[in-house]
């Protein structure tokens, strides 16, 4: 079965508005966020880590970490819906009746997750960075200046931030999927989030580091994606 149809099956199982809705109200947020962020300096000029956000460098990165948690919990939050849950009690019975692969149907459900947390936070992340940048580059708030380096390092950033934070909910996800628990995943979601917001803000726009951690994200998200693709062909009803 081609793997439009198997999206489309799924969607008819799970809507998809609530984190749709989700997405628009965090893209608001981090909106607010970013010029807060930056107009810092300004409203507190004294205070001894207003130089700081004075770099645009410092604002973005900021933001875009930010950013990767809540999509990071939306992801896991969604996850935890459409993996965990269906895999449980009379849901895992009516799921197991379809003549389809155990596996294709966990792979279509992981990949659709994965797909919806990247896709998702570029758009956003787009629209945050391009009208933030617009406007400072003809009211500026801040007292930085928009540059072209700015621009491409920027967008590459949440490129590689949006890949950590659907990382992040696949990986909660095989930590609920595992335990049985939705809780579990959202717990789950919230301790690898801290600890990968903490990583990230230390490092900010620091190439080894990202490659690194993408890198090591990236392995083990691979690892727990064959662990519930096996779980999923080997479990009874």
């Amino acid at each position: 079965m081609k793997i439009n149809r198997l999206f489309s099956l799924e969607l008819e199982r799970n809507s998809l508005r609530p984190y749709q809705i989700a997405v628009a109200v965090s893209t608001f947020f981090i909106l607010g966020f970013i010029y807060l962020m930056a107009a810092i300096p300004k409203i507190d000029p004294g205070d001894s880590d207003a130089e700081l956000f004075s770099s645009y460098n410092f604002v973005i990165g900021l933001t875009l970490v930010v950013m990767m948690g809540i999509f990071s919990v939306i992801s896991a939050t969604m996850s935890s819906k459409f993996i965990v849950d269906e895999y449980r009690g009379k849901k895992a019975i009516l799921l197991f009746s379809y003549p389809i692969s155990r596996k294709k149907i966990m792979e279509t459900k992981i990949l659709l997750v994965f797909l919806f947390t990247f896709g998702s936070m570029l758009i956003s992340g787009a629209i945050v960075l391009a009208v933030f940048m617009i406007t400072e580059s003809f009211v500026p708030i801040g007292n930085d200046i928009v540059r072209l380096g700015l621009m491409l390092t920027s967008s590459i950033y949440l490129v590689c931030y949006a890949l950590i934070a659907a990382f992040c909910g696949i990986v909660s996800s095989w930590i609920g999927f595992r335990k049985q628990s939705v809780i579990a995943t959202i717990v789950a979601s919230c301790i690898i989030m801290v600890t990968m917001c903490q990583i990230a803000a230390m490092t900010f726009f620091s190439g080894v580091a990202m490659i690194l951690l993408l890198a090591g994200m990236g392995i083990i998200t691979f690892l727990a994606v064959e662990s519930m693709l096996s779980q999923a062909g080997k479990m009874e009803i």
